[in-house]
């Protein structure tokens, strides 16, 4: 897992205070965990399942998966 940016622990800190599960965020994905995100939504993983399992928030996986739509299969934009 990369390192934790300076403000991490403030986001983990409100994030916390809302759910009973503890969560540390994750800054940003790899390509790679971008690639595994995309494999994992295909096959009919949930939304909220992946983001729990890469640390990060729905709204990165559901951006990492808008990105994947628009770029589509010509690689760009």
């Amino acid at each position: 897992m990369p390192e934790m940016g300076a403000h991490s622990h403030l986001f983990a800190c409100a994030a916390k205070q809302f759910s009973s599960v503890p969560l540390v965020l994750q800054e940003a994905l790899t390509k790679a965990q971008q690639v595994d995100v995309m494999v994992r939504l295909t096959a009919g993983e949930s939304v909220a399942k992946v983001a729990r399992d890469f640390g990060t928030t729905r709204q990165s996986i559901m951006r990492v998966r808008a990105r994947h739509v628009s770029v589509g299969a010509t690689g760009s934009p």
